[in-house]
């Protein structure tokens, strides 16, 4: 029997159909590290010890039997704190949670439960999701687990940092404009933002209805494939749930041969605002992809600042509407920096709202036109790696990420190498919308070309101090 974590959410599903890992050890193993280590860390806010123990040992029970549920049954995953888990509060990282005690599971929740995953707690955020730090004002930062002293990006900072220190073998995070994706460039691990209206988003806290995501991260783009199998699903009782289009699947049916897949490549996307380091990183990943048979195509590029203003417009005119009630009763319950954003949000005039969806369908258009010639669009995730706290954040982190979520597209982030001082950075695969799958087959190619993706921080060769934090409730 194994005394060790699996390397990835793959390998550890290999070691338990082949009796050399077990549920009840995976979770245990998993709740030893949180004790160990979230208290610098700071990833959780809520720990159910008992209930995690329960279910493994359930999903012992039916591999002990030879009748587990699924590639997913007795993997310890942990949730963002804006999503429903029944009988515990649901956050959203605000001051006074969204939801005092959830009634029952969010429906992906539920999913997940019933291909047996375990479930281990929930994850801080930035609050409201409404940032790309994991600085909440309320929960206290979120650390990096390559050097605690800096952001794991957000605002599904607990879920990527979580990934990172094999907390857990895989982690739910929400992507409005990067949120997952982030994350995962900061932590050095894999993230997927799904087509939009894929995966239901019935029990989260919303931010954005039109272009609100839920994502997992995990080591690989494999770890990911599996998460998702078991989270899709249509639901009928969401309005904004999508069923794929008859012809969806023609395409993914088609023969792929990653090997020779045709990426575009923006020309001069963050020319001037990306760091030297990161675009050094992005032309050796192009290099190994080409010399892999891969055909890299150059496009004229967009203006991606644009890209992301326009996309924080039609955020913040959504969130304003949707915490309108709070703002009129207690203002000062959000942080500094929400709280100005929902006010600019509640006072937007029309005309830039407007300006702010035309320009969202002619990028839709530009998009469309671009993936009908190449299989993805690739870049780097972010323009800069993980930043230290105390300073103000770039206002470029979205610049990679925002053009999916306002096109509706699937998009993959993976890991891309370190900068100098052994911080990660992330490569991004944007591809058409519900070819998925396809995208996770091109991540899952491009990893056995590296092995980036297999190394894990050395949290004892951190700096010794830690962000603020707050100590995560545990129910056992």
């Amino acid at each position: 029997m194994s005394e060790t974590l699996p390397v990835s959410l793959c390998e550890g599903v290999r070691l338990l159909r082949d009796g050399d890992f077990s549920p009840l050890e995976w979770t245990r193993l998993c709740l030893e590290r949180i004790a160990a280590m979230d208290g610098k860390l700071n990833c959780f806010l809520a720990v159910d010890s008992s209930g995690a123990l329960a279910a493994a040992e359930a999903s012992e029970n039916r591999h002990a039997a030879g009748r587990p549920l699924g590639a997913l049954d007795g993997v310890p995953i942990a949730i963002k704190d804006l999503i429903d888990l029944a009988g515990w509060p649901t956050t959203a990282g605000l001051r006074i949670p969204w939801r005092a005690k959830a009634a029952r599971d969010a429906f992906l929740v539920g999913r997940l439960r019933g291909a047996g995953a375990v479930v281990l707690g929930k994850l801080n955020l930035h609050e409201a999701a409404m940032g790309a730090t994991t600085d909440n004002p309320h929960y206290g930062k979120t650390g990096n687990p390559w050097r605690l002293d800096h952001t794991p990006g957000g605002s599904s900072g607990g879920s990527g940092a979580a990934v990172a220190a094999g907390l857990c073998a895989a982690a739910l995070g929400s992507d409005t404009m990067g949120s997952v994706r982030i994350p995962a460039a900061y932590c050095g691990v894999s993230g997927l933002k799904p087509t939009f209206g894929r995966i239901s988003l019935s029990g989260v806290t919303p931010l954005c209805w039109s272009m609100d995501t839920v994502g997992p991260l995990a080591r690989e783009a494999g770890d990911l494939a599996l998460v998702m199998e078991a989270m899709d699903g249509f639901d009928p009782e969401h309005p904004l749930a999508r069923a794929a289009p008859v012809d969806a699947g023609r395409r993914i049916r088609e023969a792929f041969q990653p090997e020779r897949a045709a990426l575009g490549v923006m020309e001069g996307w963050g020319s001037g605002e990306t760091e030297p380091e990161v675009l050094a990183a992005f032309d050796r990943a192009l290099s190994v992809l080409a010399e892999a048979g891969c055909v890299i195509r150059r496009f004229p590029g967009e203006d991606l600042g644009l890209a992301r203003r326009h996309g924080l417009v039609i955020i913040e005119g959504d969130a304003a509407r949707i915490h309108a009630e709070r703002m009129a009763e207690d203002p000062a319950q959000f942080g500094g920096d929400v709280r100005a954003q929902l006010t600019f949000g509640g006072g937007m005039e029309a005309g830039r709202l407007a300006r702010a969806h035309e320009y969202r369908e002619r990028l839709r258009v530009r998009f469309e036109r671009v993936l009908d010639q190449v299989d993805a669009v690739i870049s780097p995730t972010a323009p800069q790696a993980p930043f230290a706290f105390g300073g103000e954040a770039p206002a470029n982190q979205a610049c990679f990420t925002a053009p999916a979520n306002l096109c509706g597209l699937p998009s993959l982030s993976l890991p891309m190498g370190f900068d100098d001082a052994g911080l990660p950075l992330g490569l991004q695969l944007t591809g058409r919308a519900w070819e998925d799958q396809r995208l996770l087959e091109l991540g899952a190619f491009f990893q056995t070309l590296t092995d980036w993706h297999r190394r894990r921080p050395a949290m004892d060769s951190a700096p010794d101090s830690a962000p603020d934090s707050a100590p995560a409730a545990d129910q056992s």
